[in-house]
């Protein structure tokens, strides 16, 4: 079965001419709620980029590896899905239950970086799994989305990134900056700051930084290495709910300077309007 990409078909026959024929076979569905695109493939992930106000469900699970190679975006690795605000994701995703491995970014001097870079809507993103992704950024740098950009209806149920992220302001595992609800969600990452100007902020297993977010059922195992406002799950967190939700991993903190502040196993800096 050929599902969406281009193709090329090679005719042979002794004696005759081989006769080449390329073709493309469209992604399937029509991009609607109840007739979501259907994704099989890298190919088809970049579709989404095309169309960032529309229904998708991931049909199978999909190896990224490819985005790792020099010669895929000139080394950069995956364009994040929605990287400006003018562009921002604004569809749905179901993650099927599926998995999205080795997806590999390096934007070192880049905002908005992840799988989606920004979203400033209501979305709704469920049974998604990224696994062993390579992430880096500069500002607001998640897994699965760079920044969900004070929007109290954004929505996130059942999804979980594992592999390594690499940030300067506002990283984490899933989420770099976040707003909106969060249910069911697991992060096993390694979160590490990268020091710009001798600083780094808000870095967190789960989430860089969370504002006006309702966070239950989460949690963050993997080790969060940071030098100001950096917590096991989140770096900081302000007019927050955070519901049964734990960390695990190691908080290490990079040698002492003056801004070696804000700190914790769980939330590196909390401050009004959360409740625990």
């Amino acid at each position: 079965m050929f599902y969406e990409g281009n193709y090329n078909l090679t005719f042979s026959s002794t004696n005759l001419t081989s006769i080449k024929k390329g073709f493309t076979v469209d992604v399937a569905g029509a991009g609607a709620p109840t007739d979501p695109y259907l994704i099989h493939n890298l190919y088809g992930l970049e579709f989404i980029g095309e169309h960032l106000d529309a229904c998708f469900r991931i049909a199978k699970d999909i190896d990224a590896s490819a985005t790792a190679a020099t010669s895929y975006n000139g080394g950069k690795g995956w364009l994040p899905l929605g990287q400006k605000s003018t562009a921002s994701f604004k569809g749905q995703i179901d993650g099927n239950h599926k998995t999205i491995s080795n997806l590999y970014i390096y934007r070192p001097d880049e905002e908005y970086v992840g799988f989606i870079g920004l979203i400033t809507t209501a979305v709704q993103i469920k049974n998604l799994n990224l696994a062993d992704v390579d992430i880096t950024g500069y500002n607001r740098v998640g897994g699965l989305v760079g920044e969900v950009k004070d929007v109290p209806t954004f929505l996130a149920d059942y999804c979980s990134v594992t592999g390594a992220i690499k940030g300067s302001i506002f990283a984490g595992g899933m989420f770099g900056r976040l707003s909106g609800t969060v249910s069911n969600c697991h992060t096993d990452t390694t979160t590490v700051a990268i020091i710009i100007n001798d600083d780094s902020f808000n870095l967190g297993g789960f989430a860089g930084s969370a504002a006006g977010a309702t966070i239950t059922h989460c949690y963050a195992i993997g080790n969060v290495t940071g030098n100001n406002k950096f917590g096991g799950l989140l770096g900081s967190a302000t007019d927050s709910s955070i519901n049964q939700c734990y960390a695990l991993g190691d908080v290490i903190r990079l040698p002492r300077n003056a801004l070696n502040t804000a700190i914790g196993g769980f939330v590196g800096y909390l401050a009004y309007g959360c409740q625990i």
